[in-house]
């Protein structure tokens, strides 16, 4: 480390280190974007934080759609009720719509809230921790459409139940 005196040269004394020294002198921006693409370049982070996202989606859209799938073979009997009664395709998908939304959304606020507790606790014990605006709104659509998607398999089960079963 090495600081610089008012009124000196930064390039003068860089070369002055370059060549005294043998080792390369870097300016801290300069060292931080070296450091960076070295971690990028040699390490397998990039990967594993994708393979960890990944695994994410697709578990937390099976359990979701395990979920919502149960709760619709649970209450296959009042849907066919309901049905029966004269409630159309088109009512009983928005139901499970506004169920979907809703779950999601606490979903959502627990995950997000999870988070930015764990970046406050974090915050004192000298880890990086950063969460930028566009984090909570692209795991917001995330969330939304995972759970929309799951819900789907429910809504498929619900348009194809004939409201006979109940008498059955």
């Amino acid at each position: 480390m090495v600081g610089l005196k008012p009124g000196a040269d930064p390039t003068l004394v860089r070369q002055r280190i370059e060549h005294l020294r043998g080792i390369k002198a870097l300016t801290s921006e300069e060292f931080e974007t070296v450091t960076r693409d070295w971690i990028l370049r040699e390490t397998g982070i990039l990967i594993n934080f994708g393979i960890t996202i990944a695994l994410g989606v697709v578990i937390g859209l099976l359990v979701a759609g395990q979920t919502f799938y149960t709760f619709v073979l649970d209450n296959l009997k009042h849907f066919g009720s309901l049905k029966a009664m004269g409630m159309s395709n088109a009512r009983a998908v928005g139901m499970l719509t506004i169920q979907t939304l809703v779950v999601s959304a606490m979903g959502y606020g627990i995950g997000v809230g999870s988070a930015a507790l764990s970046g406050q606790l974090l915050s004192g014990s000298g880890l990086a921790f950063e969460m930028s605006w566009s984090i909570p709104l692209l795991a917001g659509a995330g969330v939304v459409c995972c759970c929309l998607l799951a819900g789907l398999l429910g809504m498929i089960r619900v348009i194809r139940l004939e409201p006979a079963i109940v008498f059955k």
